[in-house]
């Protein structure tokens, strides 16, 4: 079995077509891209045989393998207050966040078992709705299923490696069954009805394996201490350490890691409230009143600039809890996305409403 952990370019660009359609929130040009790369080695099985092309590799040393291990993030958030806040008059940002932190505190902490996983429903702009299931301690196979995209499966890592088949049948490699003139070239599925019934690449070519460390979506070490929140997400691979000189827009990335936290991970209440104390003290956040998500829900932003764009976490203006995020592009383009739910679930492919509820998860 092939150990190497390098990603060829091709399926690296095939992976992260499949990756941005079912998974992609669509902020801004400069998002960070290791954002994507959290499921980027897990998509390896589902780039080979995508129809956008397969590949078929020929020579030694040529068949691709997996990446190295890299960090995959997916949230949830408090259920709607039953008692009415007082609304806040002229709020800063430090103000609607402390809020926000105080209803999360407001929900009881249940901790999520390492085989369950944590569900999200997301609305990704105009409609498209993409649903995930992430392993919660990153050892099962995780599910994605976004509108007009194939499942996407996301194999676990349970003993710090990761296995899938390349194109192939019988355990044999696809080059086996086309003509020389094919190997080394995308295959088109136009090319593939030729020899392959329906089209279809057969997945059960040579067995690939390459080392990994379980992607989690729960962090039970996460600290409840604001002051020790930017450590811990530098040490998850989720921020920039404080000052780093090769950061321009500090504020701009910092929240939109708060942000996909919120959208893709589970957090106890307490974590969840730190994370957001920690950014009440960083500086260049302000308040955008009567605003909308992504998917029209009303809401108040918190607001932040980064080069000609900008972008905002999203609140509901009664209870204070997390809606989503929106961004405006240099061009005036917004994307964004808004969390509808979130659960825990027994299963991949398990909707909440038959599987265990999360206390913490919302419905719109």
């Amino acid at each position: 079995m092939n150990t190497n952990t390098s990603l060829p370019p091709h399926l690296d660009d095939i992976g992260r077509q499949l990756v941005a359609a079912a998974h992609e929130r669509k902020a801004s040009p400069t998002r960070d891209r290791r954002r994507r790369a959290r499921i980027l080695f897990a998509v390896v099985s589902a780039a080979a045989a995508a129809a956008l092309a397969v590949v078929v590799l020929s020579g030694a040393g040529s068949t691709p393998t997996a990446p190295g291990p890299v960090a995959l993030a997916p949230h949830h958030h408090a259920k709607p207050s039953q008692s009415k806040l007082p609304p806040l008059m002229h709020p800063s940002g430090k103000q609607l966040l402390v809020r926000a932190a105080y209803v999360a505190l407001q929900t009881s902490p249940v901790t999520p078992q390492p085989d369950q996983f944590v569900y999200t429903k997301i609305d990704v702009g105009h409609g498209q709705i993409t649903q995930s299931w992430l392993s919660v301690d990153g050892t099962r196979a995780s599910l994605v299923e976004a509108a007009g995209q194939a499942p996407l499966t996301i194999p676990g890592c349970a003993d710090g490696h990761i296995s899938w088949r390349m194109p192939g049948e019988d355990g044999k490699p696809i080059e086996d069954f086309i003509p020389k003139s094919l190997r080394g070239k995308p295959l088109l599925m136009s090319q593939a009805g030729k020899y392959f019934p329906g089209g279809k690449v057969p997945m059960d070519g040579p067995l690939v394996t390459a080392k990994c460390t379980p992607q989690v979506a729960f962090y039970p070490d996460m600290p409840t201490d604001p002051g020790a929140v930017q450590a811990y997400l530098v040490k998850i691979g989720m921020a920039y350490p404080a000052n780093d000189p090769q950061v321009a827009d500090p504020v701009n990335n910092l929240a939109k890691d708060i942000g996909y936290l919120l959208d893709t991970d589970y957090l106890l209440p307490a974590q969840q409230a730190a994370l957001y104390r920690f950014l009440a003290t960083t500086p260049g956040i302000t308040v955008k009143q009567h605003v909308e998500d992504i998917s029209g829900r009303p809401g108040i932003g918190v607001e932040w600039s980064f080069g000609g764009s900008s972008a905002m976490l999203i609140f509901d203006p009664t209870t204070y809890q997390y809606l989503g995020t929106s961004t405006i592009g240099e061009q005036r383009q917004v994307g964004g996305d808004a969390l509808l739910q979130s659960a825990i679930t027994n299963s991949a492919g398990a909707q909440p409403a038959s599987a265990q509820p999360s206390p913490t998860s919302q419905s719109s």
